[in-house]
């Protein structure tokens, strides 16, 4: 339910981003993009790398102490929730570049972020 949660919210406020008011919008979602400044992308990028990166490290920390899981299962999870943040992240910069294709990208890798995310949460409260 949390993973279904999340996406709906981050969904609907990227479409929001857009200015997508009905699904016939979204067939012309190149005309939708805002050009955004570096310093845009900075004031978007900055709160949310910070956020996600510190909400990561602390949950992956937890991980240190299970004697559940792996390390090694614990790390590649930890990496590859890492990078799925760091590429929904910076789409917004393909996105304002005019790369109409990463915003679906940014909305799958919110998706995997929500599934990778209630898998390390569940790893945490399954080996305490």
């Amino acid at each position: 339910m949390f993973v279904v949660a999340l996406f709906a919210t981050g969904v609907a406020l990227f479409l929001v981003e857009l200015g997508v008011e009905d699904m016939a919008d979204l067939t012309q979602m190149a005309g939708l993009i805002k050009p955004k400044s570096m310093e845009g992308l900075i004031e978007i990028l900055s709160p949310h790398i910070i956020g996600m990166g510190l909400m990561l490290f602390v949950v992956a920390h937890f991980l240190l102490f299970s004697k559940k899981f792996s390390q090694a299962f614990s790390l590649k999870v930890f990496v590859a929730l890492a990078l799925v943040i760091l590429t929904d992240q910076f789409s917004y910069l393909f996105i304002s570049i005019g790369w109409e294709m990463f915003g679906w990208v940014k909305l799958f890798m919110l998706l995997v972020y929500a599934s990778l995310l209630s898998v390390l949460v569940w790893m945490v409260a399954s080996s305490l």
